[in-house]
């Protein structure tokens, strides 16, 4: 069999149907797109960024700033104007009060620091000791999936660039190599564009899943709470009841009632703010429940999706 016959064979050994042709074909025209609109972009672009820590201190007020690809930008200001917090902020180790943190136009402010794709150097460099400067530097990018996943992509277009010369050199024609190059480009912008909504997809809902169990540490905040000052008022009466009964201005017959009716109007009022509660706290953990399941019904789908169009392409 002739070596252009085996390119024939590894281009049409997967038919790919029509409607699943055009849904590629779209992916591919939005990660063209996408990277195009990027460029465009500032590298990083701070919006109305706010830190405020706990009301205690404002450390970062309404911040703008872009900066452009390759271009070298210093933060100037005197000692706690909050330069390493704008830093913080920007490489994902805090979380911002208010505002947005763009890198080439994608929205990562709610994205973690180990998925930003970005650098920090602290002041103290915060090295390994036991480690050589070797394992220093390649320790972050053996466990960086990202770096990983694009050495693994170069690697694999390297082997498509080796075939590509073999087939030429062994009798395939011009569109047969167009259509093996079609099919690398359409196995890459699938992957990444499909990866890339499955991120922004998981940003959201954990986001969403946060903010809900936020709120479900509120409530049981705001329980403790009342049940914390309903105690100390306890506590202050049977300190008054303890100070008559010293001065003799009740009985100790009185003095036991009363303290009895305390316990009893304590127990009540705690069951009461418990009940309450109850069913807050459990409609609460049941909408982080169902947050959670949809999430992970979304994730397994796109991981379907991201799997049926991989394999759909020959390579």
């Amino acid at each position: 069999m002739k070596l252009s016959e085996i390119v024939n064979n590894l281009i049409k050994k997967t038919k790919i149907k029509e409607k699943d042709l055009k849904v590629i074909e779209e992916i591919t025209k939005k990660s063209k797109k996408n990277k195009a609109k990027s460029k465009k972009k500032p590298a990083i672009e701070v919006k109305d960024l706010v830190i405020d820590f706990g009301g205690e201190s404002l450390a970062v007020d309404k911040v703008n700033f872009s900066i452009e690809k390759g271009e070298l930008v210093t933060l100037l200001g005197p000692s706690g104007c909050g330069k390493t917090t704008t830093l913080n902020a920007i490489s994902g180790l805090l979380t911002p009060s208010s505002g947005e943190i763009y890198f080439s136009g994608r929205k990562v402010t709610n994205i973690p620091p180990q998925k930003r794709n970005l650098s920090l150097v602290f002041q103290n460099y915060a090295l390994y000791p036991h480690l050589s400067v070797y394992n220093n530097i390649s320790f972050p990018l053996l466990n960086d999936k990202r770096w990983q996943e694009k050495l693994a992509e170069k690697n694999f277009i390297l082997k498509h660039s080796l075939k590509e010369i073999i087939f030429s050199h062994s009798g395939a024609t011009n569109e047969e190599i167009k259509e093996f190059k079609k099919a690398l480009e359409f196995k890459i912008a699938t992957k990444k564009e499909l990866k890339k909504i499955e991120e922004e997809f998981n940003q959201s809902k954990n986001f969403k899943i946060n903010k809900e169990k936020n709120n479900l540490s509120l409530i049981l905040s705001k329980k403790e709470n009342l049940i914390s000052d309903l105690s100390k008022k306890v506590l202050i009466d049977i300190d008054e009841f303890k100070k008559l009964k010293k001065e003799s201005k009740i009985s100790s017959k009185k003095y036991r009632e009363k303290m009895k009716k305390k316990k009893i109007f304590f127990l009540n009022e705690r069951k009461q703010i418990v009940e309450e509660f109850k069913f807050k706290i459990k409609e609460q953990k049941n909408i982080i429940k169902l947050c959670k399941k949809t999430r992970n019904k979304n994730l397994d789908k796109n991981q379907k999706i991201l799997k049926k169009y991989s394999a759909l392409i020959p390579l």
